[in-house]
């Protein structure tokens, strides 16, 4: 007997627990360090409060394309601040080279 019984039939009983759980997703967002947020980047994380989560990933990417360290923390000051306003309670910003 394989994973489904049939097609259309009824397929094993899954734990009981994973159906019960509220899903708690991350969404995560990329960024370029040499432009900053975009408006797509607004777009995109409203769209992710919009789904319920309430964490966020940012993927900072082109940081060593910037030469004052000063303006990639401003750019992630600024993200930090666009993800409060969409209601995200947890915010991740991580750097990418």
């Amino acid at each position: 007997m394989g994973f489904f019984t049939n097609f259309f039939g009824s397929t094993p009983k899954m734990p009981r627990n994973l159906s019960a759980r509220p899903a708690q997703t991350v969404g995560a967002v990329v960024v370029s360090a040499t432009d900053g947020p975009m408006p797509i980047t607004l777009k995109e994380m409203r769209d992710l409060a919009a789904t319920g989560s309430t964490s966020v990933r940012v993927h900072l990417v082109d940081v060593s394309l910037v030469d004052d360290e000063e303006l990639v923390e401003l750019v992630e000051l600024e993200l930090r601040a666009i993800a409060s306003d969409c209601g995200f309670t947890q915010v991740d910003v991580e750097w990418y080279a």
